[in-house]
């Protein structure tokens, strides 16, 4: 790799090493003395973040292993320094490494952060929550808003009858709109007239059938009695009605001229048809917008793409938006993001500007850098809104910035990158840049047909198990969920073991429904609940006595203790992960929850589809072609953005490509799109396999059950994807190793501890329910604070009456903003908390257990971790416990000097105690 370079976009090919450079570029930076702070590294899901996360520190700490060397000297280039300096710059910049928070975060987390910033500004509540789902009553709810307005109601009604079959199908298209487009502006119009064009449609069919040698079916091709008829009809289609068999007995110039202008009349009618159709959507549109706003604030629950639009609209504002990025400019030097290709407009919208900012060296900062990297060939994500386009676009906005590319396949045998190589060769990937094998094993391809699709990939599982192949090895994607739950059927059948991409609730999961079950039986003592736990975990249960005082997560935690379920279950996590609030109240909410359970870890046979594989990397993969006769696009209106034009939205018509040939070069644009999609989908499930590679493709595909893999068709209208021959290359390599057992993970302990969303309050202080939620209020407002501050008290104070006021009385809540003051004009705690990184409600998992602390305050080889309480209480308990969290501390920092405080903000003084 060649020396660093400040702007730069590198494309990426299949296990080219993507992962590898971007974490080398971000070790390179600390390397050269960039503030950790200063490195931000955007992607799209957390489970990237987590891994781009874990290669980096394992990378930065093992540096100076052999098993780092490839890392080590990358960076070596990169900053053209020998391996010995590298290692002594680590050195150097080890502690400020372990004590600064990696700022590696999704694309969502990141909005998220602008938004939170500047909440009240958007007009929501700063401590809003994220949600997958939209508001349950958002339909209802608008429909109500709808009904005020008979015009707008008449329009709806309308919409739905004659372009949606159901409300359902409606509702998704606004949400559609709402994630990819944001705001429909198009102004209101009068319903066009179709008289015109019928009166000449009726003047053609007069004057054909004034001919005496026309024949049947010509004098009956105008006869449409309706506008929507005549779209419709076969003649509609025609272009041209010269060379036409029906007209060659009547054919004329003057036939012709009448044609063209009905083909003009057709064109005109559906232009002012889509200007009223999208200015009727529009209205709606921005009714579905205001409702949803208004149930969110209410709520304070955001989707993701609630959060993006908020961020987008506060950047409408000019004056605000350089207030925005002369923060986000102080704060972000560099800038790294992964799969750039997966980016869509809005997104790329709201991160330009401060591209711009840092390509230009301009703001409060030196000169930055800007790296990104994806590959436009794994660009499958167009139903989300990723457009591939936007790669190139930066490039051609920004001229500092260099592209480079990787052009060395890491990952699979070199048979296998040779076979991708000549099925994607151009022109089937436009100007496609064969790939390098760097390994020298030859690998296995095989690509057979057959019409029984599913158990033909389950013989070719079969036959890898027969030769040697671990079944754990060994994944088969499919294209639709539906295929991937046949394929883990006939396996079963075969009694051959397998995990898949789970659809299951996370409620249904087996041990989270024994967990929940066994807390009814204690909480309610019904039978029932026992046998339902029983049922999964072989014994009955014993009904113990729980503390309700408690958070749902901490008697959750004792009752998995006692009825001895894994903690580090993957499942009993997520439920950990999402368990909010009492007991009651969270089992309550979990029977309505639609959260999915995690991916099955047992091991077995792999099963997912081709989207859900992307990222990943088998050493076996049997890849099945396409079952049934995949899905259609039911909408009415295409969603489409061009690089110059941006986006647009077109109303489908009946004919329209065959006389408007603006919207025929659109469709056509369009559908290469889709079509160099398809391919690239293709692209991404061949490039998974590591050692083998099966293809099972289609024997005898047609309209109605479609081939990725065989061409299909009339012979003048053939349908071609990608056409594999069957073959056999190679042989499969079986595994002559030990299965190993499995070891305990490495668990790389840093000091900020990644915070935890559950809100804790000391629940144990006083039993009865006024002082649980003084207390929770008190924790909320010093929680809700960007610093311990009286005037940031008094700015916090209006958003926590607002979710306090039902619970307590407005001298109640007074009080609570009074203790809050006097604990920040506390002078102990000032003098704690002064010169330090001051870390918030803080989660750690140690022994099993989950420890949550108030206040952790880090100054250079100290750590404080602090425990405020808004009663005395049992002081002895308190002490006990701030001890131990103290004692849990000094284990893990063992070179740490490590003490506790607690604060008692009680009504008329702070009283502390020091541990």
């Amino acid at each position: 790799m060649r020396q660093f370079v400040d702007y730069l976009a590198l494309k990426a090919s299949a296990g080219s090493g993507k992962t590898f450079a971007l974490s080398v570029r971000y070790i390179a930076l600390i390397l050269k003395g960039e503030s950790i702070k200063s490195i931000t590294a955007l992607t799209f899901t957390k489970k990237a973040a987590n891994e781009m996360s874990e290669r980096i520190i394992n990378t930065f700490l093992d540096l100076d292993k052999p098993s780092r060397k490839g890392e080590l000297d990358t960076i070596c280039a990169l900053l053209e320094i020998s391996a010995k300096d590298a290692i002594k710059r680590r050195d150097k910049y080890l502690k400020d490494f372990l004590t600064n928070e990696l700022k590696i975060m999704t694309f969502d987390s990141f909005f998220g952060m602008i938004l939170r910033l500047f909440a009240l500004h958007a007009g929501v509540s700063p401590e809003y929550e994220t949600s997958q789902n939209e508001a349950k009553d958002l339909q209802s709810k608008m429909i109500d808003e709808i009904s005020k307005k008979n015009n707008i109601l008449h329009d709806f009604a309308l919409y739905i009858n004659e372009y949606d079959s159901s409300k359902g199908n409606f509702f998704k298209t606004l949400s559609s709109f709402d994630e990819s487009i944001a705001e429909l502006s198009y102004k209101q119009t009068t319903k066009p007239s179709s008289d015109t064009l019928m009166a000449k449609v009726k003047n053609m069919h007069e004057y054909i059938n004034s001919l005496d040698n026309a024949s049947t079916h010509a004098k009956k091709a105008f006869g449409a009695n309706s506008v929507n008829e005549y779209l419709k009809s076969t003649v509609a289609s025609k272009t041209t009605l010269n060379g036409e068999k029906t007209y060659s007995k009547i054919y004329s110039n003057e036939l012709e001229d009448m044609f063209c202008d009905i083909k003009q009349e057709c064109k005109k009618y559906a232009d002012e048809l889509e200007a009223y159709q999208l200015g009727r959507l529009s209205s709606i549109f921005e009714i579905y917008k205001n409702v949803k706003t208004r149930l969110l604030q209410q709520n304070d629950t955001l989707t993701f793409c609630d959060v993006t639009n908020f961020v987008s609209k506060l950047l409408a504002d000019d004056n605000f938006k350089h207030v925005l990025y002369f923060r986000l400019d102080s704060k972000i030097k560099h800038l790294l993001i992964d799969e750039f290709q997966d980016t869509n407009v809005i997104q790329y919208g709201i991160i330009s500007p401060l591209i711009s900012e840092i390509v230009a060296g301009k703001g409060q900062t030196d000169v930055g850098s800007f790296f990104y990297v994806g590959d436009t060939k794994q660009s499958i994500y167009r139903f989300r809104g990723g457009k591939k386009e936007l790669f190139d676009k930066v490039i051609n906005d920004f001229s500092h910035i260099s592209l480079d590319t990787l052009d060395t396949n890491y990952r699979s045998s070199k048979t296998l990158v040779n076979y991708v190589n000549s099925v994607f060769a151009h022109p089937v990937i436009k100007n496609y840049k064969p790939q390098i094998p760097d390994k020298k094993d030859e690998g296995y391809i095989k690509v057979v047909s057959s019409d029984e699709i599913i158990d033909q990939a389950v013989i070719e599982v079969e036959n890898l198990l027969n030769s040697g192949v671990r079944v754990s090895d060994i994944a088969v994607l499919c294209w639709q969920n539906d295929d991937s739950d046949m394929v883990c059927e006939r396996l079963r059948l075969k009694n051959i073991a397998y995990t898949s991409e789970s659809n299951v609730l996370l409620k249904n999961s087996p041990l989270v429904f024994a967990l929940i079950n066994y807390a009814k039986f204690c909480l309610f003592d019904t039978e029932i609940y026992a046998r339902n736990f029983s049922a999964f975990m072989g014994k009955m249960p014993v009904k113990i006595e729980l503390d309700l005082d408690k958070t749902a997560k901490e008697n959750l935690i004792y009752l998995a203790k006692r009825a001895e379920i894994s903690l580090q279950d993957s499942d009993i996590l997520r439920l950990l992960e999402i368990a909010n609030g009492d007991l009651i109240g969270f089992i309550f909410e979990l029977e309505h929850s639609q959260v999915k359970a995690t991916k099955s870890k047992n091991g077995g046979v792999q099963v997912m589809t081709v989207f859900k594989s992307k990222g990943l990397e088998f050493k076996h993969v049997v890849l099945c072609d396409l079952v049934g006769r995949g899905s259609t696009d039911k909408d009415k209106f295409i969603v489409d953005y061009d690089i110059n034009e941006g986006m647009m939205v077109k109303l489908k018509v009946a004919n329209r490509a065959c006389y408007d040939d603006e919207y025929a070069k659109f469709m056509l644009a369009y559908e290469q799109k889709i079509y160099e999609e398809d391919i690239n989908k293709i692209y991404v499930a061949m490039t998974r396999a590591k050692m083998s590679l099966i293809i099972v493709k289609k024997q005898n595909p047609n309209g109605n059950s479609p081939s990725y893999f065989t061409e299909y068709g009339k012979e003048n209208d053939e349908i071609k994807y990608v056409c594999l021959q069957e073959c056999e290359v190679g042989k499969v390599t079986p595994n002559n190793d030990q299965i190993p057992q499995p070891k305990p993970s490495k668990k790389i302990q840093l000091a900020l501890i990644q915070k935890d969303d559950q809100k804790s309050a000391n629940n144990d202080e006083i039993g009865d329910l006024n002082a649980v939620y003084f207390g929770l209020a008190l924790h909320f407002l010093l929680e809700m604070c960007a610093k311990f501050s009286k005037d940031e008290i008094l700015a916090q104070t209006h958003a926590m009456k607002n979710k306090f006021a039902k619970f307590l009385t407005k001298d109640e809540l007074d009080d609570v903003v009074s203790r809050a003051i006097s604990l920040c004009e506390n002078k102990q705690f000032n003098d704690i908390i002064k010169d330090c990184i001051v870390k918030k409600e803080q989660t750690v998992c140690y022994n099993d257990e989950i420890k949550q602390f108030d206040l952790l305050c880090i100054r250079q080889n100290e750590m404080v971790v602090i425990d405020y309480k808004s009663a005395l209480g049992d002081s002895d308990k308190y002490v006990k416990q701030v001890s131990g969290y103290v004692r849990i501390l000094q284990n893990i920092y063992p070179d740490y000097k490590i003490s506790g405080a607690i604060f008692y903000a009680l009504k008329d003084e702070i009283l502390v105690k020091r541990i």
